[in-house]
């Protein structure tokens, strides 16, 4: 990849970030897995702005999902953004569960509450 970086438009960098943008998505084609079988839990946002119910959010939730061959996505139908603030509790938990099924060598559970 580019070692520039993506953050303004000064200087031309707006041509770096269609670039990146493209060779991002050339690597998730070619290597749909990046993650291998690492254990993964996306946590989203089940109400507010941009919550995970979007049709836009719901695709990219998906593909974030299958970063990995042992995740899953649970949305978060109490909270906004700020899930660490809203929920610590379903935090705490799937950072537990993403652990156990690392020092185990198994699968993530998936169900309502990680």
């Amino acid at each position: 990849m580019n070692s520039k970086p993506i953050s303004s438009t000064k200087g031309g960098q707006e041509e770096w970030l269609s670039e990146e943008f493209q060779q991002i998505h050339e690597s998730r084609k070619n290597h749909p897995h990046p993650l291998g079988n690492i254990p993964l839990i996306v946590l989203a946002a089940g109400k507010g702005e941009g919550n995970a119910h979007e049709p836009a959010r719901a695709l990219q939730l998906k593909d974030m999902e299958t970063l990995s061959t042992n995740s899953f996505a649970f949305v978060d139908e109490n909270s906004g953004h700020g899930i660490p603030l809203e929920n610590p509790e379903l935090v705490v938990r799937s950072v537990r569960e993403v652990l156990r099924a690392a020092n185990t060598h198994t699968r993530v559970r998936p169900g309502p509450t990680p």
